[in-house]
Formats: structure tokens, C-alpha cells, sequence
């Protein structure tokens, strides 16, 4: 399904978002190389409708004045729950930066966010582990792709990242471990699905482990053959752990035989 990609202005700020799908609404939180149409979003846009809001400064819009942080792009996203999707709260997935990003929506606009899936968040590392960028982008390619050649038609890996280096700098405050969202970890009751690649470069197995054991709520799933963008290398796998996730809840993995949480196209 095709994305399209729509405008609204928000506390006076203008927000870009794109959409596709039909079903229960689920908010889609972007990685630092701003939003890609992979074909995992399109896998689960035939059971979900998918709303993915751009971060201002990403993907060519303007940087905004009145956003300074994470927390301020949260609230900014509890607001477009309401007055776009109208929903009174949704399901939300977060990949990279935008994992970060989630979790802080989660965690300060808990009202907004019924589950959360958190791929390959940044913010969790142990400080001082991040791994060096490379500076040449099919370099930066390789190490957030286990298969860079499976980008959509148009994407030129590794340079998307370098075009929002500054916008992803303005809105993390920490590069390894974000300590003004820990302390807020121990009180998110969400249920969460936290996904890694098992060829992960960019965010190391402790970042998961320890979102595991501070969350009340929380699975730790690791994505087969798949590096830090496992929407790409692995779409198929990608979308039906999600998917499955929102449906059955708690029990996705641990028993099939549940009722599906809601209805929705399986």
C-alpha cells in the first residue's frame, strides 16, 4: 500500500506525516534517518493504519523553534493522537531515534499508548559503548544493514543518516544512555516488544537487557539475520512480530491459542 503523505499544523507548529492502511491506528516513530516506506510498514499496513509523523528537521522540514527535546516531541505526538488519528490512544512503534522517542511517549503520555514496539532503540547503550560511524556512506550502509541493497527504490543508504545528523543531534540529549528517561522506566506500564537484530553493529544486546529488566512489561525478541535496520534486511519477520504482538498482547509468544486481544487482520 502506497504512503501518502499529508500536513497539519499542531500548537502552531507545521507537522508532516505520512499514512496508509486501514484498521486499529498505529503511531509509527522514525529512525535518525528520517522515514522510509520499508516494505515491513507495508506488510502491516493490511491490518493496521499507519500514521508516521516526521520529527521537524527531518526529511527537509523545518527545524521548530518551540521543540528542543525528546520530551517536547512527545508532547507534541499526544497531541497528534488526538487531532489526527482520534483516537483516544494507540499502538506505537519506534525504530532507532524513534525508539527513543517512543519510549519517552510512553513513558510522560502514558494516557496516548496502549503497546509499544521498540526496534533497535537508541538511548540504552552502556556509555561509552557506541561503535564509531563511519564517515563514507556505503561504510554506514553496511553497518546498519546486513542487506543494504534491499532499500527502496530512491533511498541512498547511509546518507540519509548524514542528512539528519544535525536535526537527530538538536533532540538527543546523551549518544549512549539517556538518564533523564531512566528514572521514568520503573513507572511504564505498557506492554512492550523490544527487538534486536542477531547481526545488530549499532545497538549492543545490554540495551536491550536492560529495558527488560526495568520494564514491567517487556519481551526481548531477537530479529534472525537481521542487522540494526531489520525492517529492511527482514520485512516479513519484522511485520508479523509486530503485528502478532499488537493482536495477542502479553501471550503472542507464549501461547497462540489466546483470544486475539482485538480484531484485526491476521
Amino acid at each position: 500500500m502506497a504512503f501518502a503523505m499529508k500536513d497539519v499544523t499542531l500548537r502552531g507548529i507545521p507537522v508532516r506525516y505520512h499514512v496508509s492502511g486501514e484498521g486499529p491506528p498505529v503511531l509509527y516513530c522514525h529512525s535518525g534517518g528520517g522515514f522510509i516506506a520499508s516494505q515491513a510498514l507495508d506488510r502491516l499496513a493490511g491490518s493496521f493504519r499507519i500514521y508516521a509523523p516526521v520529527v521537524p528537521g527531518f526529511d527537509g522540514t523545518p527545524m521548530a523553534d518551540a521543540l528542543g527535546s525528546m520530551a517536547d516531541v512527545a508532547a507534541l505526538w499526544a497531541d497528534f493522537v488526538t487531532s489526527v488519528t482520534g483516537a483516544e490512544k494507540v499502538d506505537v512503534v519506534g525504530y532507532s531515534f524513534g525508539g527513543l522517542l517512543a519510549t519517552w511517549l510512553a513513558a510522560t503520555q502514558a494516557a496516548k499508548v496502549y503497546s509499544l514496539v521498540l526496534q533497535g532503540p537508541a538511548g540504552f547503550r552502556p556509555e561509552g559503548s557506541a561503535a564509531a560511524m563511519p564517515t563514507d556512506p556505503a561504510e554506514r550502509a553496511r553497518m546498519f544493514y546486513k542487506y543494504p541493497e534491499r532499500m527502496p527504490p530512491g533511498d541512498a543508504p547511509g546518507e540519509r543518516y548524514a542528512r539528519s545528523r544535525a536535526a537527530a543531534t538538536r533532540y538527543m540529549k546523551h549518544p549512549d544512555t539517556d538518564f533523564d528517561l531512566l528514572p521514568k522506566l520503573d513507572a511504564l506500564e505498557a506492554p512492550t516488544l523490544v527487538l534486536l537484530g542477531t547481526e545488530e553493529r549499532v545497538v549492543p544486546p545490554a540495551a536491550g537487557h536492560l529495558l527488560k529488566s526495568r520494564l514491567k512489561r517487556c519481551q526481548l525478541v531477537y530479529v534472525y539475520d537481521a542487522g540494526h535496520g531489520m525492517e529492511v534486511d527482514q520485512p516479513e519477520r519484522t511485520a508479523t512480530l509486530i503485528r502478532d504482538f499488537f493482536v495477542r498482547g502479553d501471550g503472542f509468544i507464549v501461547n497462540w491459542g489466546h483470544t486475539p486481544r482485538r480484531d484485526a487482520t491476521l
